[in-house]
């Protein structure tokens, strides 16, 4: 795994790095702004009972409307099709199972169900995004004592992350760092890219980047600055 440019606030250092996944690229989609469910609330309609008929509809629309139905944050990668069509009919089931349908019907892909979103996206991606996330989270700890209380405060930080219709890829990335107040290298290696109107739930600065970068190949590795 390469190094590239890195993120630098207040005695820690943000390296975007290569993670070895690919993908064929597309726009990101996730669906309009809403507010979407948290906690136990998700929880419960995840394991809400419910059905779905598509036919010959675009993967895009099928996550969108269901998205809008449940108050989910479903994440669809970048690197997928959106125009896709699906059509699919499910039986009676819970929400999840529902959402793992949906999954199956597109070729060499996977979900994901993290504590704050729902990820479709290439299977090794969605095998993968859990283990980063839990990674990054013990990186965390272990920096404890390390650096300034302040500094990890600012990655644990929730935030509101939402970008408007044909957003640049770089340019979402970049005024997150911005809201965080970080000083910001190596966004050359964020291909350019443009998406769809969308919005994340409220995550920790450091989960949303996770989030964003994975559907670039990158990850971000965390160490004190100056090593």
């Amino acid at each position: 795994m390469q190094a590239g440019g890195m993120l630098v606030r207040r005695g820690l250092q943000f390296i975007l790095c290569g993670i070895c996944i690919f993908g064929c690229c597309s726009g990101l989609l996730m669906a309009e702004p809403t507010d979407f469910l948290t906690g136990p609330e998700r929880d419960a309609e995840l394991r809400r009972a419910r059905s779905l008929s598509v036919k010959e509809k675009p993967a895009r629309d099928v996550v969108r409307d269901l998205q809008k139905l449940t108050g989910l944050c479903i994440v669809l990668d970048r690197r997928l099709d959106p125009s896709q069509r699906l059509t699919l009919t499910t039986a009676i089931e819970p929400t999840k199972r529902v959402i793992e349908h949906i999954a199956i019907q597109i070729p060499n892909v996977g979900v994901s169900f993290p504590d704050d979103f729902i990820y479709i996206g290439p299977e090794e991606s969605a095998r993968s995004l859990r283990t980063l996330l839990e990674v990054q989270k013990r990186k965390l700890l272990h920096l404890r004592g390390k650096v300034s209380a302040e500094a990890t405060q600012y990655l644990r930080r929730k935030t509101e992350v939402a970008w408007d219709e044909l957003a640049v890829s770089s340019d979402v990335i970049q005024k997150l760092a911005d809201d965080a107040n970080w000083e910001l290298a190596g966004l050359d290696q964020v291909p350019h890219d443009v998406w769809h109107a969308g919005q994340l739930s409220r995550l920790s600065t450091l989960r949303a980047l996770m989030v964003l970068l994975i559907q670039f190949d990158l990850t971000i590795e965390i160490q004190p600055e100056g090593q």
